[in-house]
């Protein structure tokens, strides 16, 4: 049908049903990327067309077939398996807030006894969240070094984790059958369990209050 909308490949121009089937596409055919240069888009696109083609003229691919009617991307969406992360709120529009996540990480350093003030914490916060916009995790390779940093820190407090997947890809195609990803991930569950700790942790210091305030005799046996 011509009102039939779809989604399509921006480097081929192949059309998919669903945004699943493209990416399976996107991944077989063109591979893995977290950008690429502006000055190479157009030369990269025209030798990805060239490439479909030549596989056409193989025999290895059909430019009319929808995404999801080629063999290839059938095989590799049969292997594709929903896991549901334990961390994951029962509620999917859970969002965590700059103001949550920066009680999370200012409580976290407190409970190794590092203090932090909040608009510290709240920047940071602020920063990283940016990054992920409305996902739970996204490619490693958006943080510079210095961002690796403060990651490897929340990564500490478990806060955030480092996940790494691999994907099949082709043989025929690719010199190589696996690729690789590094994500990191918000770690909802413990993000909100650190964002509550506040009252605690500031019971917990005023408990301290108490013996110091007592005078020396009292120690004194």
């Amino acid at each position: 049908m011509e009102d039939d909308i779809y989604f399509v490949c921006i480097f081929c121009g192949a059309k998919a049903r669903t945004r699943e089937g493209l990416k399976v596409h996107t991944r077989i055919y063109h591979g893995q990327h977290e950008y690429i240069p502006l000055n190479e888009i157009i030369p990269y696109v025209d030798k990805q067309i060239e490439k479909m083609k030549m596989l056409e003229r193989q025999g290895k691919y059909d430019t009319k077939r929808i995404v999801e009617d080629d063999p290839a991307v059938i095989i590799e969406m049969q292997k594709i398996v929903k896991v549901v992360p334990k961390n994951q709120n029962e509620n999917e529009d859970l969002l965590i807030t700059n103001d949550v996540f920066a009680k999370a990480i200012k409580n976290s350093f407190a409970s190794v006894g590092m203090e932090m003030d909040y608009n510290d914490a709240l920047q940071i916060a602020e920063y990283l969240l940016n990054f992920f916009g409305y996902d739970d995790a996204i490619i490693e390779n958006y943080f510079e070094t210095d961002d690796r940093q403060i990651l490897y820190q929340l990564e500490d407090f478990g806060l955030v984790r480092f996940e790494t997947s691999e994907y099949s890809v082709l043989k025929e195609i690719f010199s190589s059958d696996k690729w690789k990803t590094i994500r990191v991930a918000l770690n909802y569950s413990k993000i909100l369990e650190m964002a509550n700790k506040v009252e605690q942790i500031a019971i917990e210091k005023d408990a301290e209050k108490i013996y110091e305030k007592l005078p020396e005799e009292v120690w004194i046996r």
